[in-house]
């Protein structure tokens, strides 16, 4: 699973600028910041992972509701889902 991680945080950003929600990047600058700090703390992935969906999750459901948060979750989980390879590496 650590290859497939590193591949999808090595994948280049390619984004629709006109699709993204008001100040996307300056939003992805903050959380990138973050994420190196724990990184340099030596903070490992499986809390990380906690933490960032207990942030991440509430903010979904107050967003868009819950029954499009769960759409949005189940869509994720395909497509996460879809990646993994078949050696589980």
């Amino acid at each position: 699973m650590q290859r497939l991680r590193d591949v999808m945080l090595d994948a280049p950003d390619e984004f629709d600028p006109a699709r993204l929600p008001a100040r996307f990047e300056e939003a992805r600058r903050v959380i990138r910041a973050a994420l190196a700090d724990t990184d340099a703390a030596g903070i490992p992935d499986t809390t990380l992972a906690a933490v960032l969906m207990g942030e991440a999750v509430p903010r979904l459901v107050g967003t868009y509701g819950p029954d499009h948060a769960a759409r949005i979750l189940a869509m994720f989980a395909g497509c996460l889902g879809a990646s993994v390879p078949s050696s589980h590496q």
